[in-house]
């Protein structure tokens, strides 16, 4: 009965409590919101202090206190270096943390680019290390933004139909949640025009004989009582089916 974000701090926990010499995390922050990942990832700063510990990440902001980060592209390693030192090199890992927005950005290659900056807080920057000499294969800034632009490529300017069927291509193991979910939509949509046409029935009630005008009068409230049953079952069912759709959901 726990959420995704619920489950991976239990499983966080449980790996800081067993004080491992060496921490693996995979995504670490994944399911978690906003709060609860800066909350997390302070705690993961504080237990990594003299323990190895092994990053893989999609988001950088999780990354950007870690003494090497590589990145790596189509299985081989790109660049690899300190976040400002990445950023100075302005190339794969810059044109990334440019996508996902990461706040102060353009302020540490202005105080990179800061003639005043050159003590010894750059000077690992300025002097990298002979693996990166043999093995660096960095592109020029223009080739890895448009890289970049080629991963985005094909993504955008879907068609809400096209983007329905692809999310449910992906969500093959709630089929039949979605099947019931979307008949219990139909079922709460149907509310209201069931109102409207029982609302024009209703006023022509008014202008009958008074026995006919009292039978009609209790045949449409009835009528309106089962629309008010079928939209409780309704959204009952939406609400049960969007619950499991939400916990089942890769």
């Amino acid at each position: 009965m726990l959420s995704g974000g619920q489950k991976q701090r239990i499983a966080i926990a449980r790996s800081i409590i067993s004080d491992p010499k060496i921490l693996l995390l995979d995504e670490a922050t994944a399911s978690l919101d906003v709060k609860a990942e800066d909350v997390v990832q302070d705690a993961l700063s504080e237990i990594s202090v003299d323990r190895t510990t092994l990053v893989i990440a999609h988001k950088l902001a999780t990354v950007q206190k870690a003494d090497k980060i590589i990145v790596m592209a189509n299985g081989a390693i790109v660049e690899q270096g300190t976040h400002l030192a990445l950023l100075k090199k302005d190339g794969y890992y810059a044109a990334l943390v440019a996508a996902q927005d990461l706040g102060g950005v353009d302020d540490e290659k202005a105080e990179l680019r800061d003639p005043k900056n050159h003590g010894n807080e750059y000077d690992d920057i300025d002097r990298p290390t002979s693996s990166h000499k043999s093995n660096s294969i960095v592109p020029e800034a223009p080739q890895a933004n448009l890289e970049s632009t080629e991963l985005n490529a094909g993504t955008l300017n879907y068609s809400l139909l096209r983007c329905i069927i692809i999310m449910f291509a992906e969500q093959k193991n709630c089929g039949f949640w979605f099947a019931l979910a979307t008949g219990s939509c139909i079922i709460g949509g149907a509310t209201y025009p069931a109102q409207a046409l029982l609302f024009s029935k209703l006023i022509v009630v008014f202008q009958l004989p008074k026995d006919e005008a009292h039978q009609q009068a209790n045949f449409y409230s009835l009528m309106f009582f089962v629309v008010a049953l079928g939209n409780l079952v309704g959204y009952f069912m939406l609400g049960v089916t969007c619950n499991v759709i939400s916990q089942r959901g890769e």
